[in-house]
């Protein structure tokens, strides 16, 4: 190899290293300074991190802006934890993959549903400024019976049927108790009022 031939391929390599450390500044722009094998900071909108089978089992996203954090299990979600402009959450999934339970922060409340194996709603409980509540739902996803408890006005109990027709209500309030009965068809039904002095008892029809 000559004198020429030498320097031919020291210009050539000197070229590649060049284009090399080009294109990692153009393809890696927000990978900064890395001190003892630490990277300062890494800019991504997506990471997915595999188990041996390929499937995912980490992911962090910014869904249209919005931050999200995915755990999945055999490639089924697991655990979703979120957060947008109306509220923050975290949603657990069953073995089945389907939601089971999703804690939730609104501006106003804070809530908790938990969900049957069919994804209905089973039971949800409420926080607000105003009030706290506890609803349960039947099978078929209709309300069968509500608590709430208002401090100023009331607390109320409501029970109804499998048809989701109100059957009892139980009011508290600060100067009387009720208790009311409904019947199953028309609405029509009996009421018991306990004040300071004395029960009543009303009935009425629709």
């Amino acid at each position: 190899m000559n004198h020429k031939q030498k320097l031919g391929y020291m210009a050539l390599g000197a070229g590649i290293l060049a284009l090399g450390i080009i294109i990692g500044q153009w393809v890696t722009p927000d990978i900064e300074a890395q001190n003892n094998g630490v990277f300062d900071k890494i800019t991504c909108r997506e990471i997915e991190v595999i188990d041996k089978e390929g499937k995912a089992a980490v992911v962090l996203a910014a869904i249209v802006g919005r931050p999200v954090v995915a755990l999945h299990i055999d490639g089924k979600p697991a655990v979703t934890l979120g957060a947008n402009p109306f509220r923050n959450f975290v949603r657990v999934y069953g073995k089945n993959g389907k939601q089971a339970v999703v804690l939730a922060t609104y501006e106003n409340s804070n809530e908790v549903m938990v969900y049957g194996k069919d994804v209905k709603q089973a039971v949800a409980l409420v926080a607000s400024e105003n009030s706290n509540g506890v609803t349960v739902f039947g099978k078929d996803g209709k309300q069968a019976v509500g608590l709430v408890a208002d401090g100023e006005f009331a607390n109320v109990a409501i029970i109804n049927d499998p048809a989701g027709k109100e059957s009892f209500r139980f009011n508290a309030y600060s100067d009387r108790n009720e208790l009311i009965v409904r019947d199953k068809s028309s609405g029509a039904g009996i009421g018991f009022y306990g004040d300071f002095n004395e029960v009543k008892q009303t009935t009425w029809r629709p």
